[in-house]
C-alpha cells in the first residue's frame, strides 16, 4: 500500500527539467581550465543564468585577449558546443563582465540559437 501511495505521489510531482546552474557553471569552468582550447588563459566564469532554454554565460574580460578571425570562429564554436552539451539549452548569450559585447573580430553572441 505504501509503495502504491508513493508511486501516486511521484506521478503527480512536477519534475523540473531546467538545467542546474551549478553544473553548467562547473562545465564552463572546466572548459576554461583546459589546455587545448581557443579561449585565452585566465578567463573566469562570473555567472550563469538559465531562462527557459536560454543559457546566459557571464565571463571575465580576459576572454577578449586574442586576435584573428580563425581564433574567434574556433572560440565561438567551442562555446556553442559546450552550451549545446547541456540538455534543454536552445539559445546562448555571452556576456563579458555583465555586458553584451562585440568580440574583437566583430561577432556578437546574443540569443544565438542552438539546434
Amino acid at each position: 500500500m505504501c509503495a502504491l501511495l508513493l508511486a501516486a505521489v511521484l506521478a503527480f510531482t512536477p519534475i523540473s527539467m531546467e538545467p542546474e546552474p551549478e553544473k553548467i557553471f562547473a562545465l564552463f569552468e572546466n572548459y576554461f581550465a583546459s589546455e587545448n582550447i581557443s579561449a585565452p588563459k585566465n578567463v573566469s566564469v562570473l555567472g550563469i543564468k538559465i531562462d527557459g532554454g536560454h543559457l546566459i554565460l557571464n565571463v571575465s574580460a580576459e576572454i577578449l585577449n586574442y586576435g584573428g578571425n580563425a581564433n574567434e570562429r574556433e572560440l565561438i564554436k567551442e562555446l556553442l558546443d559546450t552550451a549545446a552539451s547541456v540538455e534543454g539549452v536552445t539559445a546562448f548569450t555571452l556576456l563579458v563582465s555583465g555586458e553584451l559585447v562585440t568580440l574583437p573580430e566583430g561577432r556578437e553572441l546574443d540569443n544565438y540559437k542552438i539546434e
